[in-house]
Formats: structure tokens, sequence, C-alpha cells
């Protein structure tokens, strides 16, 4: 049996969650997990350890395995990635000094309520969503 230490196994969970719905087959995945594992951590896994992991999320999220193997995070990151554009351009247009990480963006304070607005605007009109509702994966429309 493995072993990890707690924070090695928040890695390798969130690792592999990622990885299975950003692959397009679950071998390509179990690949992928080996050699990411091995790169980050130094830890050699196994493919016997990975179907454990693998199972270990599919309890804990039955309802994703339906995206597992299907390159669905590799777009909702596209979406991610076309509202973050949008709002910093937005910002630039009227001249506001806009940076992001990731979904995260700093602007000076005078500038928060713009910035919320044109956060709130882009997401709606990229996803066809009311930001700031929930709303299920199969209500975006990825391609």
């Amino acid at each position: 049996m493995l072993k990890v230490g707690h924070e090695n196994a928040i890695s390798i969970t969130k690792l592999a969650y990622n990885t299975c719905l950003n692959s397009s087959s679950k071998r390509q995945s179990t690949g992928a997990i080996r050699a990411r594992v091995k790169e980050d951590l130094g830890i050699s896994l196994t493919a016997q350890d990975v179907e454990k992991v693998r199972k270990a999320l599919i309890k804990a999220f039955p309802w994703v395995v339906k995206y597992f193997y299907t390159g669905y995070g590799l777009r909702l990151m596209k979406l991610e990635r076309d509202i973050a554009l949008h709002v910093i351009e937005s910002m630039h247009a009227k001249g506001v000094p806009c940076l992001s990480m990731h979904d995260s963006f700093l602007v000076p304070a005078d500038f928060k309520e713009e910035l919320e607005y044109a956060m709130k605007y882009w997401a709606s009109h990229v996803t066809g969503s009311e930001a700031g509702r929930n709303v299920g994966f199969d209500h975006f429309k990825v391609k």
C-alpha cells in the first residue's frame, strides 16, 4: 500500500481530478498522472495506485464521472480565459490598469464597481448565464 502524507494526498487528488477532466482517455490520464506526480512530488505511482485515486474521486463526486476523459476541463478553462480577456480589455479601454491572475483581477480601489460590473457582464455574455447564479455544468454550451 502506498503511503503519502496529507499534503501529498491533496496534491495527488487535485492533479488526478484535473487530469481526468482534461484528458481524452483513461489510459492517457493514467500516464499523465503518474508522470506528473513523479515530476512534481518525487513519488512513483503504479497504475493500480492511480486507479485507487480515481475510484475514490468517483465515490466522492459521482456526478462528475461523466465529464472524465472528455477534455471538458480544457473547454471550461477556455471560457474562463475568454472572460478574463474581455474584462481586461474593458478596463484598459476605460484607461484603468488591470492585472489578472487566473480569475482574479487587481485594479485601483476607485474602480472596484467598474471591475465588478465588467466581471459579471462578461461572465454572463460568454457563458450565456447570469453571473452569481449557481448553474450545473450542462448549462454551459461549450464546444
